[in-house]
């Protein structure tokens, strides 16, 4: 059974070796592209602190249109491309990453549970891009209304970008 789910890329993401790093600072996040992608869908793994259960790593995604609103329709993959900027340069940091729905929610069918935000950590390399977004995979997931994405790190948010999804 395929599930949907949030989607989140890392670009140019090399191993990271298990040494102790320098202090880590976090200055911003600059969104560099907004819109509908084209990705392709990778690996699923299982969360189940998200409204579909599990979340899908994408490869390197193509900006296919420039936008803010997006058409509601199944298989529908938007999102924003960011870059953390920083020092130094290639340290790894953990984002908390939240996608809020429109305000009446995402209703899980299966367990009746409605669903305002979904939320999880992501890590990135300082200086590298990186893609947060959302693949529609099921009819349940066709919300109109507004979505916004926050990227957070440390207590601060330091990126949004909001949506606007179209009644089907």
């Amino acid at each position: 059974m395929r599930l949907s789910a949030m989607v989140f890329l890392l670009l140019a993401l090399a191993p990271v070796a298990v040494r102790a790093q320098p202090a880590v600072s976090v200055d911003r996040i600059d969104i560099t592209e907004r819109g509908i992608f084209r990705t392709h869908l990778g690996k699923l793994e299982k969360n189940g602190e998200v409204t579909t259960g599990s979340l899908r790593i994408v490869g390197p995604g193509k900006l296919v249109k420039s936008t803010t609103t997006i058409p509601g329709r199944l298989h529908a993959r938007f999102g924003f491309k960011f870059k953390v900027s920083g020092s130094p340069a290639g340290a790894v940091v953990t984002l908390d990453c939240v996608t809020r729905f429109p305000p009446q929610g995402i209703t899980h069918p299966k367990t009746g549970q409605v669903h305002h935000e979904d939320r999880f950590k992501a890590t990135v390399p300082v200086g590298k891009v990186g893609y947060a977004g959302y693949f529609v995979g099921r009819p349940w997931e066709i919300v109109p209304g507004t979505w916004t994405f926050e990227l957070w790190y440390e207590g601060r948010k330091l990126a949004e970008q909001q949506f606007t999804m179209l009644a089907p």
